[in-house]
C-alpha cells in the first residue's frame, strides 16, 4: 500500500478505508513538523481521495506548512467533508528539505447503511 519514489525518505501510512455504503465525515485533522537540522522546511500536506469505482484518485485538502512560522496546524473545517465509501483517504507529506519528521492525524465519523 505504500510507496517510496526514488531518492525518497522513510514513509509510514496515514490512511483510512472506507467501507461500502457507508459515509465519511471528515472532520478533524492535525498535522506536527519536526525538523532535525538547522533549517527550516516547507511541508506541503495533501488529502486524497481514492475510488476504486472511477479507478481514480482526488485531492480533497491542502496545506504548506512553514517551519519558520509554525510547526503545528490543527483544523476543524467549518463546513466537514464527506467521503462515500467505498473509498480511502490518504494524507501525504512532501518537503524541500532532508531530515524533517511529519505526524499526521485525522478523525471523523462513520454512518453505516448509506445508499451508494
Amino acid at each position: 500500500m505504500a510507496q517510496m519514489p526514488a531518492g525518497g525518505g522513510v514513509t509510514q501510512q496515514c490512511i483510512f478505508h472506507i467501507p461500502r455504503n457507508t459515509m465519511f465525515i471528515a472532520d478533524w485533522l492535525r498535522v506536527n513538523t519536526l525538523k532535525q537540522t538547522g533549517a527550516d522546511p516547507v511541508v506541503t500536506v495533501r488529502g486524497w481521495v481514492y475510488s476504486p469505482i472511477n479507478n481514480g484518485n482526488q485531492e480533497v485538502y491542502k496545506v504548506d506548512i512553514d517551519t519558520a512560522v509554525t510547526n503545528n496546524i490543527s483544523e476543524e473545517p467549518p463546513l466537514s467533508f464527506p467521503i462515500a465509501g467505498p473509498a480511502v483517504f490518504w494524507l501525504e507529506a512532501t518537503t524541500d528539505k532532508a531530515d524533517t519528521i511529519v505526524n499526521g492525524r485525522f478523525s471523523g465519523n462513520l454512518f453505516q447503511d448509506v445508499d451508494a
